[in-house]
């Protein structure tokens, strides 16, 4: 796999989304009973999918304005692609602190029960 630079950065960050993702999904199945298991993985992926767009919309209105309001030429770009980070930055915080008070109550999910 050919990569440049910029890509051995993003690793960890590809890395938690999978592990939160996962985890997410074993949480919401688990509280569900059996019959209704897909459904709630199924609602829980389409959320996830929808949330995935409005960030992606919500980042390039970031971007696209602050780049607006820099004035013209690459300086101003970058400054908009710096405003959309620290953007993103601040939203995982907040979903990390949300995450980490809403898996306290979680307790051990996947045992087997006999």
């Amino acid at each position: 796999m050919v990569c440049n630079p910029y890509c051995h950065p993003n690793y960890p960050s590809l890395l938690t989304v999978i592990v939160l993702y996962t985890t997410s999904m074993l949480i919401v199945t688990s509280v569900f009973p059996e019959k209704t298991q897909s459904l709630a993985g199924g609602v829980f992926n389409t959320i996830s999918q929808i949330g995935n767009a409005v960030g992606l919309a919500a980042g390039g209105v970031i971007a696209s304005s602050v780049s607006a309001g820099a004035g013209n030429g690459k300086h101003a770009l970058l400054k908009g692609y710096h405003a959309t980070f620290w953007a993103a930055f601040a939203s995982s915080l907040l979903v990390s602190v949300i995450s980490i008070a809403g898996l306290r109550k979680a307790g051990k999910v996947g045992l087997k029960v006999d």
